[in-house]
């Protein structure tokens, strides 16, 4: 692929929690997950700091729990945690035309929201897949959605600021099935190589 998913790295800046991971004390370094974004392999400099598994392991716990990999790999499948009232920021599993237009016809792409509606409406910000009607082949990381129509671009999850998507105007269909949903955790959870620890054991020590 030609990008790949990062989160930043920085100073300790926020009291700890499960999506702003303190990965070291010394140095003091932090991972927010929240900002998970895709970046292309030629903007990367050199390696800096290589993460031992403990590490990796905070960071990918943080991800599973903010992207719901583990709620939607249990059945039955329930919908996620939802705020009441009225929609004034981009919600989980809905589809939205979003981003930065591109090309000369000024196109904007399709974007499926992913991260947890806890975090969307609390944020300047939210977490989003790409959706394709092109042919794409790579096991999980593109899973088929809204009935083999399309496919969810997984490796190109990313952050995107709450004015980026088009809450008026509305792509069809305008969100996916839990089914589609759950298509779309395991293609995360394949991209980024989150831990497969049975879901409910996990719950169940936290």
């Amino acid at each position: 692929m030609r990008t790949v998913g990062v989160v930043p790295v920085r100073a300790i800046e926020r009291i700890e929690s499960i999506y702003d991971p303190i990965i070291s004390r010394d140095p003091p370094l932090q991972v927010s997950v929240g900002f998970l974004s895709s970046r292309a392999i030629e903007n990367l400099l050199e390696t800096r700091l290589v993460l031992d598994a403990d590490q990796l392991h905070a960071v990918g716990y943080g991800l599973s729990e903010l992207l719901l990999v583990d709620d939607l790999g249990v059945r039955p499948l329930s919908v996620p945690h939802r705020l009441p009232g009225v929609s004034v920021y981009p919600r989980w599993g809905e589809v939205y035309y979003a981003g930065p237009r591109v090309g000369v016809e000024g196109q904007v792409k399709r974007y499926v929201v992913v991260s947890d509606d806890r975090w969307n409406a609390t944020q300047v910000s939210a977490i989003a897949v790409r959706t394709t009607t092109q042919n794409k082949r790579w096991g999980d990381a593109f899973p088929l959605i809204e009935g083999g129509g399309a496919r969810a671009c997984c490796g190109d999850a990313t952050v995107l600021p709450h004015n980026l998507f088009d809450l008026r105007n509305r792509p069809r269909p305008a969100y996916l099935s839990l089914d589609d949903m759950a298509s779309v955790a395991r293609g995360l959870r394949d991209v980024f190589d989150l831990d497969d620890d049975d879901p409910v054991t996990r719950r169940m020590e936290t």
